[in-house]
């Protein structure tokens, strides 16, 4: 899903604007590779995130 951030001089509302779209974005990649660490096989390894 894409939303666009509109700026309306309102710092609050684009303030959490940024902020959702960066838990919807950021932090997903985030849980799911610390919920997959476990799993992964080889020491030394790499997880790449791609958007």
């Amino acid at each position: 899903m894409t939303r666009r951030i509109v700026t309306t001089g309102d710092l609050a509302a684009t303030a959490a604007a940024w902020r959702r779209d960066s838990e919807g974005n950021v932090l997903s990649a985030v849980l799911i590779t610390q919920a997959l660490l476990d799993h992964l096989s080889r020491p030394g390894g790499r997880v790449v995130a791609m958007s």
